[in-house]
């Protein structure tokens, strides 16, 4: 007997729905901050009808979480250019 595996959905479209907190419009391969139980740095790596698919990059294990649009803020500038730089994200 074969078991079928749901697989992920593709990337939709960006629509009103993806926008961060500040009313900005997100993009894969952006980082962002997020609050789950604690502030986390993310980046965005694809878009649901509804959700945002997010990496958790700011621990010692990587895991993805969908979050809404409206619950995480997009991080720019230096400050994040440097992060990125010595972490390796």
């Amino acid at each position: 007997m074969l078991t079928q595996y749901k697989k992920p959905i593709k990337s939709v479209a960006v629509n009103e729905m993806h926008k961060d907190r500040l009313g900005n419009v997100l993009k894969e391969g952006q980082y962002v901050a997020l609050a789950d139980n604690g502030m986390y740095i993310g980046k965005v790596t694809r878009f649901t009808p509804k959700m945002v698919e997010v990496e958790v990059v700011d621990r010692k294990y990587r895991s993805k979480r969908l979050k809404y649009g409206n619950d995480m803020v997009i991080l720019e500038g230096e400050s994040i250019f440097m992060w990125v730089l010595t972490n390796g994200g």
